[in-house]
């Protein structure tokens, strides 16, 4: 049979090409498929372990999806239990039949307890139930959770079944973004790690909002980076999902706010108008919406004498009171340490602890993995955004102690408190980002050695991890 010779010289300049340019490749579908695959088996087994509502504010969460399908869009002010709405009995009665497991080990599933709340069904009858501390979230965030609630009432599904619908909702979004983002912008050796973290696989699985904050902040800096590389194409519909991604991270996350930078950087890169009217809109739309949120909202758990604005407004004409508690905070080695271990994983409602070796181990892996996606050579080609990015990163982690400050911390208080260390995720996502590019995952040199290692630290994190949870959750004191 005859072949063609151009045919085969322009493939072998193609293969040549993407080598040399790395980042200019079209991204590893197996590597994809294979993250994907990954997280997708953790979720499922997670799910299969986890009773429901067993992570920190997943009631409050749980709560605004459903009045998300009411249509709710701001939250009632009730004068004795603050910022809620009317919910169904019987999604309160399932909410309340799962708040015995939290803060106490010695509470675990029985047969008798789990067969009692999965027969709990839906009332058609309502009744007003707190949720302050979903009050300050755009509901846009809520909606794979709304859509997930809505299905299981709707074909008229037991709340168990209809809280394992939402559950799976969820997950199937946020992994969907994730493919999508990485397939906008590969990622390097840190990024990955990131996303296999203890923590951040364990929300993944949960009915809480860090999996979605987690995904769309893959995708807001990813599609930056390919701003950023002129070389890379940037199609108009790229300029609008950055925009939805930074509305809905800002206005779910306030202490990313320097994101809003984003599509202004890109219109000066780029020289978009498209961009600058969008940053222009997200911009207004973003302010608008935390200012008018914290104006409304009333949280009762933290009893005060000034409310969140009051404070706000203090703390910003007060800088050095702020920056003294901070530091404050950041001498206090048993928070440092709190940080460091609910960082890479404090699962259920901070009660579910891993093993001291497995924090210590992690810890040098993430250092590990971090140096081996540093790329000098990146750097100095996109130094300007990547030091954007390292702003960025730093100024979103000072502005989670200035959030809880004014949010959660009592007043006047010695230190800042509320602060944990899943709240850092996303900061370090866009840290990992400043690092390299994304020629690093897939050179010829450095999966060798780092390839292996992941695999090996996943494997031994997926087994400790599926041991902690059933002790937690199944496993009798005695």
């Amino acid at each position: 049979m005859a072949t063609n010779p151009d045919a085969g010289q322009q493939a072998v300049t193609a293969k040549i090409t993407a080598l040399a340019l790395g980042r200019l490749a079209d991204p590893n579908q197996r590597a994809k498929a294979l993250v994907f695959t990954l997280l997708l088996a953790l979720v499922a087994v997670y799910s299969a372990i986890v009773p429901p509502l067993q992570s920190p504010d997943e009631c409050s969460h749980l709560k605004r999806a459903y009045l998300l399908t009411r249509g709710v869009i701001m939250l009632d002010v009730h004068p004795t239990h603050g910022s809620g709405g009317m919910i169904d009995q019987g999604l309160a009665a399932f909410i309340a039949a799962h708040l015995y497991l939290p803060h106490n080990e010695g509470n675990t599933v029985t047969r008798a307890m789990q067969r009692s709340a999965n027969d709990i069904a839906w009332t058609k009858k309502t009744v007003f139930e707190p949720a302050p501390g979903a009050g300050y979230y755009f509901p846009l965030i809520y909606a794979p959770h709304a859509i997930g609630l809505g299905l299981g009432e709707l074909f008229g599904l037991s709340l168990y079944h209809s809280y394992l619908l939402t559950r799976f909702t969820l997950s199937a979004t946020c992994l969907a973004l994730i493919f999508l983002a990485l397939g906008i912008y590969r990622p390097n050796f840190l990024v990955l790690t990131l996303l296999l973290l203890p923590m951040s696989v364990f929300q993944l699985a949960t009915v809480n909002i860090d999996g979605l904050t987690t995904a769309l902040t893959l995708v807001a800096v990813g599609l930056f980076l390919r701003v950023a590389d002129r070389r890379l194409e940037f199609r108009p519909w790229m300029s609008h999902a950055m925009a939805v991604a930074v509305f809905i991270l800002v206005t779910c996350r306030p202490h990313l706010l320097p994101l809003l930078a984003l599509p202004f950087v890109c219109a000066l890169l780029r020289r978009s108008k498209r961009d600058l009217l969008l940053g222009l809109l997200v911009t207004v739309a973003s302010l608008g919406w935390i200012g008018l949120s914290m104006s409304i909202t009333m949280d009762l758990r933290q009893s005060r004498d000034l409310g969140v604005s009051q404070l706000l407004l203090f703390y910003l004409t007060h800088p050095r009171v702020f920056f003294s508690l901070l530091w404050n905070t950041l001498q206090n080695d048993d928070l440092l340490l709190f940080y460091r271990e609910s960082f890479i994983g404090v699962l259920g409602w901070l009660d579910a602890k891993l093993a001291d070796h497995y924090y210590a181990a992690t810890s040098y892996f993430l250092i590990f993995t971090a140096l081996i996606s540093l790329s000098i050579n990146n750097i100095r080609q996109d130094y300007p955004a990547r030091l954007l990015l390292l702003f960025m990163a730093l100024a979103s982690l000072a502005l989670i102690f200035f959030a809880l400050l004014i949010a959660w911390t009592p007043h006047p208080s010695k230190v800042i408190t509320g602060v944990q260390g899943r709240y850092f995720i996303t900061p370090a996502i866009i840290f990992a980002y400043a690092l390299s590019g994304s020629a690093n995952v897939f050179s010829l040199k450095r999966p060798a050695l780092a390839s292996p290692a992941i695999a090996a630290w996943f494997i031994a994190s997926a087994y400790h991890l599926a041991h902690t949870l059933v002790l937690r959750y199944y496993a009798t004191q005695g």
